[in-house]
């Protein structure tokens, strides 16, 4: 049910996009496709509805997820339907703009002039920062790379998907030893993560451990 896209395939959807892997029998939906056909579809029926952010999961979990969020006479109800909750009583989370949405899509993409676009969108977002961070690294732009990763941790400096962050750029510099002690971090407030998890077994072995 994750969103996050460091060193991962784009997953948040078009609201077309989410249709077509609902309609296809073998396709495999996330959250964010569940989040934003919710969205569209009590849109489409008057009702206000929201792209909403969770950070912290009803089971007090720390995560990446999306759900939906759906004004309701006087009261803002959490539409979840990858955990099957209408109402879902989630800890910790942030509604959206559709400025922000378009935001997390773009910074989702492969192509590096979307994601720079991303951060020009929704600056307030660290993980708009982040995947232009690590798709910068990922082409060799080391100096631009970290400029980016450093504005991302301006805005979420101690959380875990930042000590994440810091591992993937320091995976491609294979800086083995400072992307454990940053996973090592990371897991320490996210012990569910499984990325950091797979990268911090192979820095590891990179390391001979």
């Amino acid at each position: 049910m994750r969103h996050v896209t460091l060193h991962s395939e784009p997953s948040c959807p078009t609201a077309n996009e989410a249709l077509r892997r609902w309609l296809d029998p073998r396709a495999a939906l996330e959250c964010q496709d569940y989040a934003v056909l919710y969205v569209t579809m009590a849109r489409c029926l008057g009702v206000k509805a929201y792209w909403v952010s969770i950070s912290k999961d009803c089971r007090g979990d720390l995560t990446c997820h999306a759900c939906a969020g759906v004004i309701i006479g006087q009261k803002a109800l959490l539409a979840d339907p990858a955990y099957l909750w209408f109402g879902a009583p989630h800890q910790e989370y942030q509604c959206l703009d559709d400025l922000q949405v378009l935001g997390i899509y773009l910074s989702q993409q492969g192509e590096l002039s979307k994601r720079r676009a991303a951060v020009q969108i929704a600056p307030e977002l660290a993980i708009t920062h982040f995947n232009l961070a690590e798709s910068l690294a990922k082409r060799g732009h080391r100096v631009e790379a970290e400029k980016a990763l450093r504005a991302g941790l301006r805005v979420n400096s101690e959380e875990w998907l930042g000590f994440y962050a810091q591992a993937v750029l320091e995976s491609y510099d294979e800086n083995w030893q400072k992307a454990a002690q940053h996973l090592q971090q990371c897991l320490a407030l996210n012990p569910s993560y499984g990325e950091a998890h797979l990268l911090l077994g192979a820095a590891l072995r990179a390391q001979g451990g």
